[in-house]
């Protein structure tokens, strides 16, 4: 009776451990500096309305400060209730192409932001900022599981979730 040889389902590396250290290397320098860039405009946006607060935005559009702290809360409203289908988002686009549309809207939203003179206009752009925010740090999460190994993810997200300290 012939043998049947069982090919295994085990990758191979074909490269060195030299290699592979110059690969994570390339990684490191350049993806993940510009990803802690990136989530350090997010928090920085995030947390910028309370020096708008100091610099007269309330005057400027006439708010009360409970419309004031509606405009701070809708966008976590935006952001909870998107988070989920950016998530989803990340199974039909690839993550260099969603985080890329993510941070174009982003930048749309905030460039209309500056239009903004009202409560309602206030409270639009920042739900569609929370909402356009959302995917931001998912998609970042699910960038390094596909370039890193399990063990090394967890290294590369401390680098750039603690880049904007």
């Amino acid at each position: 009776m012939p043998t049947e040889q069982v090919k295994s389902t085990t990758h191979t590396n074909d490269w060195t451990d030299e290699e592979e250290r110059a690969v994570l290397w390339k990684l490191d320098t350049r993806l993940v500096p510009f990803l802690a860039v990136l989530y350090l405009l997010s928090f920085l946006d995030r947390a910028n309305i309370g020096n708008a607060r100091i610099a007269g935005l309330e005057e400027d559009a006439n708010l009360s400060s409970s419309e004031f702290n509606w405009i701070i809360s809708i966008f976590f409203v935006g952001y909870c209730t998107f988070e989920i289908p950016s998530n989803l988002m990340l199974r039909i686009v690839p993550p260099a192409k969603w985080i890329s549309f993510i941070m174009v809207t982003w930048g749309f939203v905030l460039m209309g932001m500056a239009f903004c003179k009202s409560f309602w206009s206030l409270f639009f752009m920042r739900l569609l900022l929370g909402a356009a925010e959302a995917g931001l740090f998912p998609g970042i999460v699910y960038l390094t599981g596909s370039w890193w190994k399990k063990e090394e993810v967890a290294t590369r997200a401390a680098l750039y979730y603690g880049g904007y300290f």
